[in-house]
């Protein structure tokens, strides 16, 4: 809280816009000690399929079950107290932490959720549209609420379209913006290229502004995981971007008429 305090004093300082996203990567730390950062250990204690150390990528077991139950709403920590109510709670700590800061700009639900069955989608719907009520309650400043992963036109089990991405969206969509990633030159007929074409006729189906809440280019190849599964995994070496691809990725993007956008400086 300290830190959030320091760097909301720091951007009011300098000009800045401050966007405080609640990033999830592979779930949480309980299932990926070495990757994974988001929920807490207490929301997983109750279920001895979500054991620690058995992985939160999209294609681990356990993150489906997890993820599958956290959408049903049946997530809840070692004192039964309910998941969703516990997750509004805390972003309405930061909120009320931050939101007097002239810096502050907004606030994401929850970066890029998990959707293992296309019944998931509305059920995001849901929790998206509960969250943005609670953070009504104290704020008018921008909600953002984020892309789905995985983005997979393999992975025919999500049936991944434009109209399913639009059932994200909460219920009250003002001053609300649909955050994407992009991570290569969108150009046609390429994966970049589709993914982007897809979350764009999402964001006009539901009318709301589309925010490129991360963007770069990275190389990526297909490697065994910690728990024997096959993903994706970033190619530092081949991963090399320079100025004339982030020229054509920000003209990409002004073509669109993109809300706004952040570029995601990988380490």
């Amino acid at each position: 809280m300290k830190e959030l305090k320091k760097v909301a004093r720091l951007a009011d300082k300098w000009g800045l816009k401050v966007i405080y996203d609640s990033h999830q990567f592979h779930t949480s730390s309980w299932l990926d000690p070495k990757n994974g950062t988001g929920f807490p250990k207490r929301l997983f204690l109750n279920d001895s399929r979500t054991a620690y150390v058995l992985g939160g990528t999209t294609v681990d077991y356990p993150a489906k079950i997890w993820w599958t139950e956290w959408w049903n709403r049946n997530v809840s920590d070692t004192d039964g107290r309910d998941g969703w109510k516990l997750y509004a709670d805390f972003l309405k700590k930061i909120t009320k932490a931050v939101d007097k800061h002239e810096s502050t700009l907004g606030y994401e639900i929850l970066n890029e959720p998990q959707i293992h069955s296309p019944n998931q989608w509305n059920k995001v719907g849901k929790f998206n549209s509960f969250i943005t009520m609670e953070l009504r309650k104290i704020t008018d400043k921008t909600i953002v609420y984020s892309m789905n992963v995985p983005i997979s036109f393999k992975n025919t089990a999500i049936n991944l379209t434009p109209e399913n991405l639009a059932k994200m969206a909460p219920d009250n969509r003002d001053h609300v913006v649909f955050k994407i990633s992009v991570y290569g030159i969108p150009n046609p007929n390429t994966y970049q290229g589709d993914k982007l074409k897809i979350l764009k006729d999402a964001s006009r189906i539901i009318n709301v502004p589309m925010y490129v809440g991360e963007w770069n280019e990275v190389s990526r190849e297909e490697k065994i995981n910690e728990n024997g599964n096959m993903m994706f995994h970033i190619d530092p070496v081949k991963s090399d971007f320079n100025q004339l691809k982030a020229d054509a990725l920000v003209k990409d993007f002004k073509k669109l008429g993109v809300w706004g956008m952040a570029f995601w400086n990988w380490n």
